[in-house]
């Protein structure tokens, strides 16, 4: 059997702030990796499944990259940020499981 790669990895920036949360970019994925680039403490609130309560927010800190898995779309999350940062950018890269087999031939 031969290997098929069928990994599309797609690289993205998404504006956020601290009043309303941004869906992410729509990419057929098994995972998102998000980085929160601000300084000063900032934290970054995740959120899932269109569910915004603040108390079930994963919080990534400033400078700190995460990895959420089990997803078959970028758009399943949306982020925004605690307090409003100076800069409200946030990267991500939606991609399949890291190390992960998608197809034999």
């Amino acid at each position: 059997m031969a290997f098929q790669n069928l990994n599309n990895c797609f690289s993205f920036s998404v504006s956020a702030n601290s009043l309303t949360s941004a869906k992410l970019s729509a990419f057929p994925c098994s995972e998102v990796v998000i980085t929160n680039p601000t300084g000063s403490g900032q934290l970054l609130l995740i959120y899932d499944n269109n569910n915004t309560s603040d108390a079930r927010a994963f919080a990534i800190n400033s400078g700190d990259t995460v990895a959420v898995r089990g997803i078959t779309s970028s758009d399943m999350l949306s982020a925004k940020f605690a307090a409003n940062p100076t800069s409200p950018t946030i990267y991500c890269r939606a991609q399949y499981y890291s190390f992960s087999t998608q197809s034999y031939a």
